[in-house]
């Protein structure tokens, strides 16, 4: 019986070290991540009772783990620190297919862990070799969730769906997406006159991810409270394209010759090329290795079999062009044509200019024809000046359905009015009047036209009449006369045609200037050699037969280096009293852009707003659509969806954390990594989101520190430290009583 009083002294000081030992790894981990205390609880012990008297008696120890406890929250700098606010666990694995061993952990400070060495390809076409990364916790456990589709929904939200989260730099390309809605909120002018116009100009992205302008011109009308507006884009000028054609057999010997400004490049058949597509191929090779001719065009494979484009480097660069075929010793079928497309930018639109000039009196008339439809707008004399005048004939020009189905009329200089085609490359024929009708006979309209492109002048000259001995065709270039003088043998006028040709670009001061080439039947071109040079031509004939028929005309195209504008029909905006437009006012504008790529946009006007301003004001303006962009990081949010930033400037959603509960989530099987594993004890875990379910939020840039209570942990330090001096002391005491009691028997 005296030794077991030792029993309950010696438990006591066991049971008191366990608690202690928990108390320090407590206070050890008060700043770790995702620690979770461990509390000490006591159990009595029993002795069994004999005739009232006990043998043994004491207490035990009982460790709990208060996982269920949320922690600590601090904020934090770094984009992939993320703490749950509630109840659940994140879920990891040990392997990137998620086939390895599942944990659960509160620790939110991420990092991008190392996957596998991949090839991707760079945007130049360039292939690089990387390591995909993964989103992992410290312990370099892959986080588990689920991913999002292309619009930003998660179809999949089970625990069959779950994944490992790629996010480097190349897991995701943000893949350039057109504009297809827009919203313009503006103000037009309500105290605006007849026939005032303002522009407005909108950036829209194409199906290249190219950001394009369109511009929308409102013009008021006549009837109250009403506009016109038409969308335009400008095309860019381009540069000179040569297409040459190859046809022919596929034989050793032949070879093929272009000569690019009098620099000769040829290739010679070896009879191993895979078709006339490879000849082609080396022939562009051959011209591109060439340093003179490199320098002047670049050689690519055209679309079609034979085909291959010569372009010059620049806007305005021109170049002359021929190409030569030489047959080898069998079948003699090989040709080489040659088709010269000038610089010329796609969607030429005619421009007029009409000119108002006088004084304005009540009465006068100015009218404008536009392709046989006449409007008119006749003075009132309460006309401030000239650009009145010109504005109301604006305002009648877009009010009118037929003319403003033909032109669009803008505001020039003053007394100007620009009449603009909407259809590019249809020709139009306008004429312009001024009627007097009072005392001042002085009121005039002038029209000038211009079709604006990027294109080298060309005159067109035109040869007639019957071939005789003695007949003169001259030309004269900027002051120099080529002549050519008939023999009579010509067989008709194509031949005399040619020979004035040969005349023309034999001459070394003209052929300096212009080269001459042959339009079909008797005409002949007059091309500038140089883009955006401007030369002067006259021509003459002279009879020298009996036939006094012979004749000579020029048609010229002037020489330019400029944009050109294709305009929409008008519409029409009809403001209510409240100066609002009807819900649902909108403008679809489709347009082929210049590069090759398209946009069907429709822009709604909805929000736009008619009051007194002096100017059109623009409020705001809301596109979808975006340029292409690579990832550059990612952030999380209170949803727990991972965005992806990109550098276009663009975000959307990739994945969403998944988020595991538990009923009894003290019961999980601590593991080193401040992890936590299943056992026979826990019940499964239940996969929920965030957003949905309500069971925590998740915070960003936060971390979740320890559940640890620092001076809770020293209050009961001191409170073990006393337990356990008492059960020393105790035992002491015993043991002072054990050797007394063996004294006695001495």
């Amino acid at each position: 019986m005296l030794y077991g009083m030792f029993a309950a002294s010696v438990m006591g000081m066991y049971s008191q070290s366990i608690r202690m030992n928990n108390i320090g790894t407590n206070i050890a981990n008060m700043n770790t991540g995702g620690y979770k205390r461990i509390d000490t609880q006591f159990a009595s012990i029993v002795s069994d009772m004999v005739q009232q008297e006990g043998d043994l008696g004491g207490i035990r120890p009982r460790e709990v783990n208060r996982i269920g406890v949320q922690g600590n929250l601090v904020a934090s700098d770094r984009e992939l620190d993320v703490a749950i606010n509630g109840s659940g666990f994140f879920v990891l694995n040990t392997r990137i297919d998620g086939k390895g061993t599942t944990y659960y952990g509160r620790d939110g400070s991420f990092r991008q862990g190392n996957g596998d060495e991949v090839s991707v390809t760079e945007v130049d076409g360039t292939v690089v070799t990387i390591r995909e990364g993964y989103l992992a916790d410290k312990n370099g456990y892959f986080v588990q969730g689920w991913a999002a589709d292309r619009n930003g929904a998660f179809p999949s939200t089970d625990a069959g769906g779950l994944q490992s989260l790629r996010i480097d730099g190349w897991a995701f390309y943000d893949g350039p997406q057109p504009t297809t809605e827009a919203s313009i909120h503006l103000n037009l002018p309500a105290d605006a006159t007849l026939g005032n116009t303002f522009r407005y100009s909108a950036g829209v992205f194409d199906t290249g991810g190219n950001t394009q302008t369109v511009t929308f011109t409102f013009t008021k009308l006549e009837n109250e409270n009403t506009w016109g507006v038409q969308a335009s884009y400008t095309t860019p000028p381009a540069p000179q394209v040569d297409m040459v054609t190859l046809r022919g057999s596929v034989e050793p010997g032949d070879v093929y010759t272009v000569t690019v400004d009098g620099n000769a490049v040829s290739y010679t058949v070896t009879g191993q090329e895979a078709g006339i597509n490879g000849i082609r191929t080396n022939l562009a090779a051959a011209i591109n290795a060439d340093p003179t001719v490199s320098a002047l065009v670049t050689a690519a494979n055209g679309t079609g079999t034979g085909e291959l484009t010569l372009t010059a480097p620049a806007v305005g660069v021109g170049f002359t062009t021929s190409v030569l075929q030489t047959e080898g010793p069998a079948t003699a079928d090989n040709t080489a044509t040659l088709v010269n497309t000038t610089a010329a930018a796609p969607g030429i639109s005619q421009v007029d200019t009409v000119t108002l000039a006088g004084t304005v009196e009540y009465g006068d008339t100015y009218s404008v024809a536009v392709g046989g439809t006449t409007v008119s707008y006749t003075t009132t004399g309460n006309e401030a000046d000239i650009d009145e005048v010109r504005d109301a004939l604006i305002g009648a020009i877009a009010a009118d359905a037929a003319a403003s189905a033909d032109v669009v009329a803008t505001a020039g200089a003053s007394g100007e009015i620009v009449l603009t085609a909407t259809t590019p490359g249809s020709a139009l024929t306008n004429t312009a009047t001024a009627t007097n009708v009072t005392r001042l006979a002085d009121n005039g309209m002038s029209l000038s036209t211009l079709v604006s492109a990027v294109v080298a002048q060309t005159d067109q000259v035109t040869l007639s009449g019957s071939v005789e001995a003695g007949d003169t065709y001259s030309v004269i270039v900027n002051g120099t006369t080529v002549t050519y003088t008939t023999t009579g043998a010509e067989t008709g006028i194509a031949e005399v045609r040619d020979g004035l040709i040969a005349a023309i670009n034999a001459d070394p001061t003209v052929s300096a200037a212009v080269t001459a080439s042959s339009g079909g039947g008797g005409v002949l071109n007059i091309v500038a050699n140089a883009v955006g040079t401007a030369f002067a031509a006259e021509v003459t004939a002279v009879n020298g037969g009996t036939v006094t028929d012979n004749t000579m005309s020029t048609v010229t195209t002037a020489a330019t280096d400029a944009t050109s504008t294709v305009t929409t029909t008008s519409s029409t905006l009809v403001f209510d009293g409240n100066a609002q437009l009807p819900e649902g006012t909108t403008l679809t504008y489709g347009v082929d852009w210049p590069n090759g790529a398209t946009s069907s946009t429709v822009f709604d006007f909805s929000d736009s707003t008619q009051y007194a301003s002096e100017e059109l004001v623009p409020i705001t303006y809301v596109r979808n659509g975006n340029a292409g962009g690579r990832m550059t990081g990612i952030n999380f949010d209170q949803t727990g969806v991972v965005w992806g930033n990109f550098d276009n400037g663009t975000a959307r959603a990739l994945y969403k954390l998944a988020l595991a509960t538990f009923v009894n989530p003290d019961l999980l099987t601590p593991q080193d990594g401040n992890v936590y594993q299943v056992n026979d004890l826990t019940s499964p875990p239940t996969l929920v989101e965030a957003d949905i379910n309500g069971f925590a939020i998740f915070q960003p840039n936060t971390l979740e520190l320890s559940n640890v209570d620092v001076a809770e942990q020293f209050s009961r330090m001191i409170m073990t430290q006393n337990a356990y001096n008492s059960s020393a002391t105790a035992f002491k005491t015993i043991d002072e009583m054990t050797e007394t009691a063996a004294d006695l028997i001495r």
